[in-house]
């Protein structure tokens, strides 16, 4: 019955194209190493390199459910940005950090895949 349930789970995974799951992955990526506490002109070279990213992710997005997982990596851009107004007005972070968070994860659901000891793995944390 256990294994019956882990294979349905499975089969509800998305399954995009490997590029397209690799230019997201390292997007997330991207866009979580943003230090929010950096120096003015490392934070801009940051996200710029995160605006980039995501702009060529957005690009990608041509099969179904793909435009979903840019959306929910959009989200996980503004909470950062949102995140580093605060940090930079000396302005308490923990909610937004919180934000950042469920961002993150919801991008990696919506992929369809989570992170262990720093690396990617399909399917949802177990």
């Amino acid at each position: 019955m256990l294994l019956a349930l882990l294979l349905a789970v499975q089969l509800q995974q998305p399954h995009f194209r490997n590029t397209f799951a690799t230019a997201a992955e390292s997007t997330i990526d991207t866009i979580s190493a943003v230090n929010l506490s950096a120096s003015a002109a490392d934070y801009d070279a940051a996200m710029k390199s995160a605006q980039t990213a995501r702009e060529n992710l957005k690009q990608m997005a041509t099969e179904p459910g793909e435009t979903d997982v840019v959306s929910a990596v959009n989200a996980l851009y503004f909470a950062v940005s949102a995140c580093h107004i605060q940090a930079v007005d000396n302005t308490d972070t923990t909610a937004c950090r919180g934000t950042m968070t469920r961002a993150r994860n919801r991008a990696m659901e919506v992929l369809g895949k989570h992170k262990v000891n720093g690396g990617w793995v399909d399917g949802p944390p177990v």
